[in-house]
Parts: C-alpha cells; sequence; structure tokens
C-alpha cells in the first residue's frame, strides 16, 4: 500500500471512489441502510493499510474523527460488523480483485526487480543467515560464502 501512498485519508478517498464505482449502495432493497456497502469496503482497505485486524481497525476508527468524517461515518461499526461485511464481500471474485487492485495501484505501473534473493523460509529478502549458510555447505563444519 505505500506505493499509493502514506496517508490513510487519501487510501480511504480511493476507497470509497473505487467502491462507489463498482458496487451498489445497499446490498439488499431491504438492508437496515445503517452503512452503504461503499463504508465497510474502504474499512477492509484501511485494514489492510494498517495491517491490524478488525478490532484494531474499529479502534482506529473510534481515535481519528478526520477518517470517520472521510468515510461519512456517524457511529464507528462494531468489530463483528466489518467482519461479516468483509465475508459477504470477499465471497465474490469481483470485490477480491477490485480491493486487491486498488490496494496495489501503483501511479508509476509495476516495478520490476532485475534480481531478488529469499531466504530458505521465503520470510525475508535480506541476506542469508550464517546458520543456512552452514547448513548449505557440504561438510557442515566450513564455512561458505554465498551472494
Amino acid at each position: 500500500m505505500s506505493t499509493l501512498t502514506k496517508s490513510p485519508l487519501r487510501v480511504a478517498y480511493a476507497a470509497l471512489v473505487t467502491a462507489r464505482q463498482a458496487l451498489r449502495r445497499y446490498a439488499h432493497k431491504y438492508s437496515p441502510k445503517k452503512y452503504t456497502q461503499h463504508q465497510p469496503f474502504a474499512c477492509l482497505a484501511l485494514k489492510t493499510f494498517f495491517k491490524t485486524d478488525f478490532r484494531g481497525i474499529t479502534a482506529l476508527l473510534r481515535d481519528l474523527g478526520d477518517l470517520r468524517r472521510a468515510l461519512g461515518l456517524t457511529a464507528v461499526p462494531h468489530w463483528t460488523t466489518l467482519h461479516k461485511a468483509g465475508q459477504r464481500l470477499l465471497r465474490r471474485r469481483a470485490t477480491r480483485r477490485l480491493l486487491t487492485r486498488l490496494l496495489c495501484w501503483d501511479r508509476r505501473g509495476p516495478r520490476r526487480a532485475r534480481r531478488a534473493a529469499l531466504d530458505s523460509t521465503g520470510c525475508d529478502c535480506g541476506h542469508a543467515s550464517t546458520y543456512y549458510v552452514r547448513r548449505r555447505a557440504r561438510d557442515g563444519t566450513s564455512w561458505q560464502r554465498t551472494t
């Protein structure tokens, strides 16, 4: 998400605009109409942006009034409301694709790395650990240099 912006307000506005273009205002004509479908979608985008869980995003919305105003929320939704909306919205392939496209959007276009390095777990993108290098050596006691 850092390729789009560092501002949560800009993420919220971008998510609302994207959701308004792709989603209906309400899921059903008999829905309670307390929140539009756009608002939980934007909350899901912010949840991913902040790398937090549903309780964390509700706490952030409770603390950040500007963010609430940007989303047009008069009351902070309960975390279960966001969880159920997320399950309902993300069940559809088009909405999942929409959220992925929103969060991976980059103004400069796709960036490709010429070289990439991963450790044995695939989690660390830095240098290989000394333990891993020693395990890669043939006899296990000598040290081996890797690039």
